[in-house]
């Protein structure tokens, strides 16, 4: 090789000097005849610079030096690392500036338009050298700002084997998408030894390895390595995206060129870019011909020659990295036409290729034949992808680096290897595990522990850690188990209702799902038995519907089951409506630290259904089955509704459902909490009548009462006797009724929707009945209409049809004064609502008709 380099080194660097001086020579004669020319035409244009300002027409034509300036550069590409190879590889630019001061000496010394114009030093200074400083200025500015764009490798840091599970360096791993700076996985290793290999004379090597293997780090410090002796360099390329594989060829030619042109001059190598070449050619043969003879020959293999004779002057060798040739799908890209070119780079002793593909490529690439050495990236262990999961899972749990409550004790141990490597068997995966085994591959390592602590940090406390790495795990290594969890998840979230049993529609749909999950795990490259394990852990009734089994996991608190903390982790973020976990904590430690009426716990259940509904899924750490402490709480709740909503009080109010949902699972069922109802009613009857119905439907009555069954009858007639000493005038019936309840009566005397009413009926609430005339008489609208539905007839009869009035029950309520019962009514007939109008109307007519019918009676008596 030395003797060759020897050989061709006089010819060629003989041919560069003439193509040096020809360019000169154009430079020299173009600009001979050109200026005087462009001094005087086009007439219009001087027409029109002379008419301007002195200011706007040296302007003008720094401008139009400054655009002359910038094109001849962007041509030449100018650097001055190009001038150390000046002797050998005269660089053409150099030959064109020289020129250009040979025509300042010309212009200034004899004249190079006498007759129109004169130069003068200050005019060649400042229209020449001025635009050729401000373009070195923004080329300058333009390379420091993409000099900052790229990555900085680090992997001189991680020489001496895997690096250390630092926080500092494991969190930019994380949350970078370039190839990785430091070695957590031992893949350095594999970059020192192929340096070697390079190093040592090795032409052609094959790296393969499954998708996100690191193979794109491995070719990074590969070029950090053998970059550092300034005898190779390295020419990246992907064949991704490429309609044919002839342009990803000429393309590869582009990019190694302009890594040669770094450091010498490669204009007869580039030869004229493409665009300007088709200019020269549209304006007729002789300038083709002209083109090719001051810039070269458009023949790929005398570039290729003279690409390597370039090389071997800078004593460098050239080294492609081609990657992705596998993935090119296009119909019209033929691989073996790629394939053939690396070949044929074999033929030139100073370019040699890394070729990088998949495992899968090995049926299309024949690696043993194209390389001289191929190296197989192993994928990560479960122990490895373990220890960095342990460290993430480690670092979000800490209450140094993301403060929040935990709301589960868990056992951290099961998260390190070394505990569940023991523990698993063949027959059962544990979640840890599980997620080592798809995590395999250090892109979607990173991807997904990145995602993963990105999210953390704007969710912290807000969902549960494990089961939004679980999400993230499926997301990015199992897509399509992912997606069929995203598919089924509104039915699997949950275990299915009775009614599916009963019919038998669970093993229809068993039988669905199961198909549907095996068809998906046909052709998965990923564990489909680690894709199970994920999927229990989150969404603890998957058994039930894939496996014929009633059992499940334990639902987690904050987990992806419920909704909300689904949305969360699918969306990465919290909803703006939505109430934060981490505040109704604090709230709820607040309130019992100091239990007051107006703390933000109690305020925030009674006017956020959000709030309260976080509430219910939350409590159950800080109130458990403490009766004292929820029914407090429940007391608060109700006085600040009794006090906030007066008449208008009810269980619609905010908060009244959620209270009562609690109390009645965690409260138990004792005798004191009798008392604590009595004493609610007691505070509700000089407030709302609907209240106490609605304390009495809810807390007292029903399958959902948190009373003794023996307890029942005791608070109904507690109710009975505080109504009977409170309702005693027209005013009182007035201030504890609203019209958004007018059939308040009927459901306070009857006890409706229970199986056995208790103290129900008039003969028990009979006492109602000179009340409720005093507010007929007071002109009282809902109390009118309040008693149509207590006297209405219960024969099945409907609002939709006429009603009739039960005649029993009016003389029950009224005797005597039935009649002018009625006729209270029928006088308040034009103020009630339309809506009602018809209903009491009927029950009006319904029971004078009676009332007339027993006069009648008594008159023939």
């Amino acid at each position: 090789m030395a003797g060759k380099r020897a050989t061709n080194r006089p010819s060629l660097s003989a041919e560069h000097w003439v193509h040096w001086c020809m360019n000169l020579l154009c430079a020299v004669g173009a600009g001979i005849f050109l200026i005087p020319y462009f001094r005087s035409n086009p007439e219009s244009v001087h027409t029109f610079a002379t008419e301007l300002p002195d200011w706007q027409r040296q302007l003008f034509v720094f401008l139009v030096c400054a655009i002359l300036a910038y094109t001849l550069c962007k041509l030449f590409s100018p650097r001055l690392s190009h001038l150390r190879y000046f002797f050998s590889h005269p660089p053409i630019w150099s030959a064109w500036l020289l020129g250009v001061v040979g025509l300042c000496g010309l212009d200034l010394g004899v004249g190079l338009s006498k007759n129109t114009y004169t130069a003068s030093w200050e005019e060649w200074l400042g229209f020449g050298l001025g635009p050729v400083l401000v373009v070195f200025l923004v080329r300058s500015i333009s390379a420091i700002g993409e000099s900052f764009g790229k990555p900085v490798l680090k992997g001189k840091q991680t020489r001496n084997g895997t690096g250390t599970l630092d926080w500092t360096t494991l969190e930019p791993w994380l949350q970078s998408e370039a190839p990785a700076s430091h070695d957590f996985l031992g893949n350095y290793r594999i970059a020192e030894r192929l340096s070697g290999l390079l190093s040592d004379g090795t032409r052609s090597i094959g790296i393969v390895a499954p998708f996100g293997a690191g193979k794109s780090s491995v070719v990074k410090w590969i070029e950090e390595l053998v970059e550092e002796s300034n005898e190779f360099l390295l020419s990246e390329h992907s064949c991704w995206g490429f309609e044919t594989s002839s342009a990803s060829i000429h393309s590869m030619l582009v990019d190694a060129i302009g890594k040669v042109e770094e450091r010498i001059d490669t204009f007869q190598v580039s030869s004229l870019p493409e665009s300007y070449r088709q200019t020269f050619s549209a304006g007729g043969e002789w300038l083709d011909n002209i083109s090719k003879m001051l810039f070269g020959q458009r023949d790929p293999i005398d570039q290729f020659r003279r690409l390597s004779a370039l090389l071997d002057d800078m004593g460098v060798r050239l080294v492609y990295v081609v990657e992705d040739l596998d993935r090119n799908d296009s119909r019209s890209f033929d691989i073996q036409e790629v394939l053939a070119f690396l070949q044929q780079l074999k033929e030139f002793p100073n370019l040699s290729f890394i070729l990088v593909g998949g495992l899968s490529a090995s049926a299309r690439i024949d690696y043993a034949k194209l390389c001289d050495h191929i190296e197989y990236v192993r994928t990560l262990s479960v122990h490895q992808s373990g220890l960095l999961v342990a460290a993430l899972r480690e670092r979000c749990i800490s209450q140094e680096a993301f403060p929040h409550v935990h709301l589960i004790d868990a056992d951290d141990n099961q998260w390190r290897p070394n505990r569940w490597l023991l523990l698993s068997d063949r027959d059962e995966i544990y979640p840890p595990e599980a997620i080592a085994r798809l995590l395999n591959t250090p892109r979607a390592l990173r991807h997904t522990l990145g995602l993963t602590y990105r999210t953390w940090r704007n969710l912290f406390g807000e969902i549960d850690f494990d089961h939004l790495l679980a999400i993230n795990v499926l997301r990015y290594a199992a897509p399509e188990a992912f997606s069929f969890v995203l598919r089924h998840w509104h039915r699997i979230h949950d275990q299915p209702p009775d009614y599916m049993h009963r019919h038998g529609q669970l093993n229809v749909i068993r039988a669905s799902l199961r198909r549907e999950w095996e068809h998906v795990c046909g052709g998965a490259d990923w564990d489909p038995r680690a894709a199970r394990a994920i999927i229990d852990l989150i969404l603890p009734s998957t058994p039930t519907w894939l496996d014929e089994t009633d059992y499940g996991g334990q639902p987690r608190p904050q987990g992806v089951e419920q909704e909300r903390y689904w949305q969360r982790a699918l969306n990465e973020n919290i909803a703006p409506d939505e109430v934060r976990d981490q505040i109704v904590i604090r709230d709820i430690q607040q309130w019992i630290d100091s239990p007051v009426p107006d703390a933000p716990l109690v305020t925030g259940i009674c006017s956020k259904s959000r709030f309260s509904n976080v509430w219910e899924d939350l409590a159950y750490r800080y109130f458990s089955d403490d009766r004292e402490r929820i029914l407090l709480l429940c007391t608060q709740v109700l006085d600040r509704i009794r006090l906030q909503h007066g008449p208008a009080a009810s269980s619609d109010c905010q908060g009244f459902i959620a209270i009562w949902r609690y109390a009645n699972r965690h409260a138990g069922h004792v005798e004191s909490n009798a008392r604590w109802l009595e004493d609610r009613i007691t505070e509700a009857a000089s407030v709302s009548l609907e209240l106490v119905n609605s304390l009495w439907h809810y807390w007292g009555a029903g399958n959902y009462t948190i009373l003794r069954p023996e307890d029942r009858d005791r608070v109904r007639r507690h109710i009975i006797d505080v109504l009977q000493h409170t309702l005693t005038t027209a005013e009182a019936l007035g201030e504890v009724t609203h019209p958004s309840f007018r059939y308040i009566f009927y459901q306070l005397v009857f006890d409706p929707g229970q199986h056995i009413p208790v103290l129900a009926g008039p003969a028990i609430w009979s006492w109602m009945g000179p009340v409720l005339l005093a507010g007929l008489r007071r002109g009282q609208v809902t109390t009118a209409i309040g008693v149509c539905s207590l006297v209405a007839s219960r024969d099945g009869s409907s609002r939709r049809e006429p009603t009739t009035a039960d005649h029993e029950l009016i003389r029950s309520f009224f005797g005597n004064d039935a009649s002018q019962a009625i006729d209270a009514i029928e006088m308040l007939l034009p103020q009630v609502d339309e809506n009602d109008r018809t209903f009491v109307t009927h029950v009006v007519q319904s029971a004078r008709a009676r009332l007339a019918e027993d006069h009648i009676g008594r008159i023939d008596l």
